[in-house]
C-alpha cells in the first residue's frame, strides 16, 4: 500500500503544478460571455431545461457553467444565461406535468444570439451558431441521421417479434440472427461515424464532441490521436480547456490499450471473504469486466458470458468480474448473485474506490487481457468475445 499511497501522491504534486502554470493562461478565457438562445419546439406549454453536457466541476472549479430553464409560451421559449468559457455543450430537456419526456444529443453554445428547433420525435436539436452549422454540413451528420433511423426501425421490428410468440425461447434462431447482424453492423457503423466526427475539419464542435464522449463512457481507442491533432491545429485544442482534456486523457490511459492491467489493488473476494489481488495471468486472455446490481445491460452481458464461458475456459479463457456496488445496495448484489450462479470468481469494489482511482467511469466497463497482463482489446459486446475467442483459442 506504501507504493500505491506515493503513486498518489506524486501524481497530485504533477496535477497542482500543471494547474498552476496554466492557471495565468485561463484567466483570459474565464469571465462573462452571454449567451441567448430563441428557441421553437413542438409542443404548446411545459418547460425547457438548459443542462451542461459536462459538469463544470468535471473540467475544473474555476468554470462557472450551470442549468438554466425557461417555460414555454405557445411553442417559444428564450433561455438567457452566461458561460465561464466562450464555447460550451449543453443538451436540452423537455418537461411537462412534473415530467422529462425528452432528452437531446450535446450541441454547442457559443456567446451572443443563436436560434433553436427542437422537434420531440427526434434527438438531434437544430441550433443555428456557426459552430453546429459546421457539424451539420458534415458527413458524419448525416450518416448519424441515416443511422438513427435504422436504430428505429430495427426496434420496430424487433418489438413486432416479441410481440409475435409468447418466450423468447421460441423465437426462430433465423430471426434472432438477422436482429443481431443488424445491430452488430449499427455498432460498427457508429464507431465509423464516432471516427468521421472526431476527424470534422472545424475543431470547435469536434472538440467538445470529443470531451462529452469521454466524460460518459472513459478512454476509447484513438481519443490521444485526435486530441493531439487539435493540439496541433486549433486554437480549442491548444486552450486551457484542451490541456486539461490532454491530462485527463493521460491519466485515464491508465487501463489504456497497450497497458498493463493494474493488479496492486486489494478487492474483496465475495467466496472467500478474503481480499486479494486479482491475478490476470493464469489464463491464455482474461475478461475482466466491471459491473452493478442496478445496470441492467451489465447484467444481461454477464447472462451472455454464462452461456460461452464452458466451452471456451476449456481452451484457456478465464472471466473475472468485479461488481461496484454501492453499501446500500449489497443485499440487491447478493440477491443477483444468487439466482444468476456466475461459475467465475466475483471480487467486490465496494462504493467503486478502485475503478475511480483507475478511470472507469461508464458501466459496463470491460478489458480483455493476455496470459502477460496487457491489455489488448477493451469494451466488447458479447459477439466481439465470441468473435474473439474463435480466431485466437
Amino acid at each position: 500500500m506504501n507504493s500505491i499511497f506515493l503513486s498518489f501522491c506524486i501524481k497530485r504534486i504533477w496535477y497542482i503544478c500543471f494547474y498552476s502554470t496554466i492557471l495565468f493562461e485561463s484567466m483570459s478565457c474565464f469571465g462573462q460571455h452571454t449567451f441567448v438562445v430563441e428557441g421553437k419546439i413542438n409542443a404548446s406549454d411545459g418547460q425547457i431545461l438548459l443542462i451542461p453536457a459536462i459538469p463544470s466541476d468535471s473540467i475544473d472549479a474555476t468554470l462557472d457553467i450551470r442549468s438554466y430553464s425557461a417555460n414555454i409560451t405557445n411553442g417559444s421559449f428564450t433561455i438567457k444565461g452566461e458561460l465561464g468559457y466562450p464555447t460550451y455543450p449543453f443538451i436540452f430537456k423537455f418537461c411537462s406535468k412534473d415530467t422529462c419526456r425528452y432528452s437531446s444529443d450535446f450541441f454547442v453554445v457559443r456567446e451572443g444570439t443563436q436560434m433553436a428547433e427542437i422537434d420531440l420525435k427526434s434527438p438531434i436539436p437544430l441550433v443555428n451558431n456557426e459552430i453546429m452549422k459546421s457539424y451539420y454540413d458534415s458527413y458524419a451528420y448525416s450518416n448519424y441521421k441515416r443511422l438513427l433511423k435504422d436504430i428505429t426501425w430495427l426496434q420496430t421490428f424487433s418489438d413486432s417479434i416479441t410481440a409475435a410468440y409468447p418466450t423468447p425461447e421460441l423465437i426462430p434462431d433465423s430471426l434472432a440472427n438477422v436482429c443481431k447482424l443488424i445491430k452488430e453492423n449499427h455498432i460498427e457503423r457508429a464507431r465509423v461515424i464516432e471516427n468521421n466526427t472526431c476527424s470534422m475539419k472545424d475543431r470547435n464542435y469536434s472538440f467538445w464532441y470529443l470531451y462529452v464522449h469521454f466524460y460518459q463512457r472513459g478512454i476509447q481507442p484513438g481519443y490521444e490521436y485526435f486530441l493531439e491533432r487539435y493540439m496541433s491545429d486549433s486554437d480549442i485544442g491548444r486552450s486551457f480547456i484542451g490541456k486539461i482534456l490532454a491530462a485527463k486523457l493521460n491519466e485515464a490511459n491508465i487501463v489504456g490499450i497497450g497497458k498493463k492491467f493494474p493488479t496492486n489493488f486489494e478487492y474483496k473476494n465475495l467466496t472467500s471473504g478474503k481480499f486479494e489481488k486479482i491475478n490476470t495471468e493464469q489464463g491464455k486472455y482474461t475478461l475482466i469486466d466491471f459491473w452493478h446490481s442496478a445496470c441492467g445491460t451489465c447484467v444481461e452481458q454477464l447472462r451472455e458470458y454464462k452461456k460461452i464461458y464452458p466451452e471456451y475456459s476449456a481452451k484457456g479463457f478465464r472471466i473475472i468480474s468485479v461488481p461496484g456496488d454501492w453499501t446500500g445496495n449489497l443485499d440487491r448484489l447478493d440477491i443477483a448473485l444468487r439466482k444468476y450462479k456466475f461459475p467465475w470468481p466475483e471480487y467486490l469494489d465496494e462504493n467503486r474506490k478502485i475503478t475511480t482511482a483507475i478511470n472507469i467511469i461508464a458501466y459496463p466497463a470491460n478489458f480483455l487481457v493476455d496470459s502477460s497482463g496487457t491489455i489488448i482489446k477493451k469494451d466488447l459486446e458479447p459477439e466481439e468475445i465470441i468473435r474473439f475467442l474463435d480466431k485466437n483459442l
